[in-house]
């Protein structure tokens, strides 16, 4: 799919568990990421490398043991 201008992206109370380092590789106008309110327990390296233009992501309550560098 075309998602290449989508700059906000709500995915917050999802039960969402991990997040993978080629999930948000195409949205590359992203300037606002939620993923609060999930069971994300794992975050992959370089998740959000591609997010260039990122300038807020929301992780709050979610049950994280395991944060990798964002790269």
């Amino acid at each position: 799919s075309n998602l290449f201008s989508l700059e906000y992206l709500n995915l917050g109370y999802n039960k969402l568990k991990t997040i993978k380092q080629s999930q948000f590789k195409n949205l590359i106008n992203l300037v606002e990421l939620d993923l609060r309110s999930n069971q994300i327990e794992l975050i992959e390296i370089n998740s959000f490398n591609s997010l260039k233009k990122l300038h807020k992501l929301h992780l709050s309550l979610n049950p994280m043991r395991i944060l990798n560098r964002f790269g």
